[in-house]
């Protein structure tokens, strides 16, 4: 007998139980008008947002475009601005960053991250120690070569 009460469970607990799912459908079904009532609260509103960031994007890219083109037309470059353009060196920086974007998607600086996360503790040893990266860089190579290799780790470290 005390084995059929158990399962029957206990008419306080059930009516508790039942209680309590009725209070879920009230708060599901008030959350329902509130978000009819206020439509920013809907995720088209994010949406929405997404969009009107990538046109003032947009917009701003072309008015670069444009300001760099009137530029262009309002002061002609002349020969000798034209030959102290030193494609070798443009097209280097651009394999540089190259070969940095290709091992940025392999993971190379990922790996690194984790490695040096394990090593610095602290906030101002990560800073000395990319200070000092850097300096030992910059003398081994240019200085643009050294923060263009370090920008990206640097910025995957934050």
């Amino acid at each position: 007998m005390e084995e059929e009460r158990n399962q029957q469970g206990n008419p306080e607990e059930m009516n508790h139980e039942e209680a309590n799912n009725e209070e879920v459908k009230e708060e599901a079904s008030a959350g329902e008008q509130n978000q009819a009532e206020n439509p920013q609260s809907t995720p088209e509103k994010g949406k929405a947002k997404k969009k009107k960031n990538t046109l003032k994007e947009i917009r701003d890219w072309v008015l670069s475009l444009a300001a760099a083109l009137l530029s262009f037309l309002l002061a002609a470059p002349r020969r000798h601005t034209l030959a102290g353009i030193d494609t070798t060196t443009l097209l280097m920086l651009f394999t540089l960053m190259t070969v940095v974007a290709g091992l940025r998607r392999c993971g190379v600086f990922d790996m690194m991250g984790r490695v040096v996360a394990r090593r610095i503790r602290t906030r101002r040893g990560l800073a000395a120690a990319l200070t000092a990266v850097c300096f030992f860089l910059a003398m081994i190579a240019t200085n643009d070569v050294a923060l263009i290799t370090l920008v990206p780790f640097t910025l995957l470290l934050m």
